[in-house]
């Protein structure tokens, strides 16, 4: 009875006892895994910055090769290394002015590790700023192919597609640009200015034109957009007060500009805006101020700005043609305050420099010769002006002012009856621009 009780007992232990074994065995195993592992990790090359590399030698057998995984991340890590140092090479190439250099090591760098992004987007910025737009064209987009979300390497196609006078890809990649990061300022600015540019064109002279007054308003929300995000951001508020004065708000244009130089006092763009603007006021003697400012800093701001950009778009600017643009606005100014003598030495001076804008410089010394009774000059100035424009009609009419003066009649007729003529052919081509204008176009949608 006794052993029948310690059988019936001891069959009941056995699941129990064997669940036990199973355990402690799994335990074990467990225990013997962790310490295999910590043997290899002892016995185990590394290499700083790379993961795993070979396996160290163990007394009696010869090195093996780690997983097939740890092997490639170990050489993909070695290949990252190699074009970091590459890239940075390269970088310290193009600070020397050593451009070719510059982009055969960058090459070098993408040939290492073809996938970075950031890598494209740099050599894309050396073919660039190196003239080479269309190569530049071909590493943004390999660049965007890899990182399409990328808002400031898709602005930089832009500028490298304006730089061929592909104007609807480079808005349509501006655009993109403002949608896939709406802080992106940078975007914002530069599709504005874009479609600033667009007012500018020969075929959109007429401000009145419902297309150009569309654009230059898409210009003002772009940035007003720009500003609202960054409120001390120079070029969005010269911008929006450019766009301001080609609507004739000149009092909004002045707001804006004294803005920009609130934040950069010698910031000449803004400068010439005011004076602009105060011009257009007939505030002469505020013109004349800010005029005088201008030509006293815009040679060394400019200069600045080429030597910064290092672009072939920027080495093409025409100071000399500012220059002179300046000197006859000023000339003008000095005439309507009462100066004439001031006036004429601004117009000699621009005489003196270039072939810019001569016709103008003549006609303007004719009115103030004018204002002298200096008739026979008049007559001179006018002649030299005419030669250069025939269609300068009022040239024509101050002409025959001073042969009337001088008692001379028929010059006085013969030059009265051109004045007219220049003036209707004038008029009748401004009739055809406007039914130009007025003929329908595709409707398109701002992106704004």
């Amino acid at each position: 009875s006794t052993q029948s009780t310690w059988g019936s007992s001891l069959a009941s232990m056995l699941p129990k006892l064997f669940q036990t074994a199973l355990s402690l065995s799994v335990l074990r195993c467990r225990a013997a895994v962790r310490a295999l592992s910590v043997s290899l990790q002892r016995r185990t090359k590394r290499v700083p910055g790379t993961g795993l590399a070979l396996q160290g030698p163990v007394v009696g057998s010869s090195p093996r090769l780690l997983p097939r995984f740890a092997f490639s991340r170990m050489c993909s890590s070695a290949s990252n290394i190699k074009s970091a140092n590459l890239s940075s090479e390269s970088e310290k190439k193009w600070n020397e002015n050593k451009a070719e250099d510059a982009i055969k090591l960058m090459q070098e760098a993408i040939e290492q590790n073809d996938t970075n992004s950031l890598l494209h987007a740099k050599l894309a910025d050396m073919l660039y700023l190196s003239g080479q737009h269309r190569s530049a064209i071909e590493s943004y987009t390999t660049s965007l192919r890899l990182n399409p979300d990328s808002p400031s390497v898709r602005a930089a196609r832009a500028e490298a597609y304006l730089a061929l006078g592909n104007v609807d890809e480079a808005e349509s990649d501006l655009v993109k640009s403002t949608k896939v990061n709406r802080t992106y300022t940078p975007a914002f600015v530069r599709l504005a200015y874009l479609y600033l540019d667009k007012t500018n064109s020969p075929s959109q002279k007429e401000r009145s034109d419902p297309r150009v007054v569309n654009l230059i308003e898409k210009a003002v929300q772009l940035f007003s957009k720009a500003i609202a995000l960054d409120n001390k951001q120079v070029a969005a508020l010269y911008g929006r007060g450019l766009a301001f004065s080609r609507m004739s708000k000149f009092e909004d244009a002045i707001k804006d500009y004294d803005a920009c130089l609130a934040v950069d006092e010698k910031y000449s763009p803004a400068i010439h805006g005011l004076a602009g603007c105060y011009h257009l006021l007939q505030s002469y003697n505020q013109a004349v101020a800010y005029y005088s400012l201008f030509l006293k800093t815009h040679r060394q701001y400019y200069e600045e700005e080429i030597k910064q950009q290092n672009s072939p778009t920027a080495r093409d600017f025409d100071g000399d043609k500012m220059l002179s643009d300046v000197l006859l606005k000023r000339a003008i100014c000095f005439f309507h305050t009462g100066q004439p003598e001031l006036a004429e030495i601004d117009l000699d001076a621009l005489l003196s420099m270039n072939k810019h804008f001569k016709d103008m410089a003549f006609y303007w010394l004719a009115k103030c010769a004018a204002k002298q009774n200096k008739w026979e000059k008049v007559v001179s100035h006018c002649s030299r002006a005419l030669a250069i424009n025939p269609h300068l009609a009022e040239a024509y009419q101050q002409r025959a002012a001073a042969n009337e003066a001088l008692g001379l009649p028929d010059l006085a007729k013969e030059d009265s009856i051109r004045f007219h003529h220049t003036k209707r052919e004038a008029y009748y081509d401004s009739l055809k621009y406007n039914n130009r204008a007025a003929e329908p176009t595709s409707s398109s949608t701002s992106p704004v």
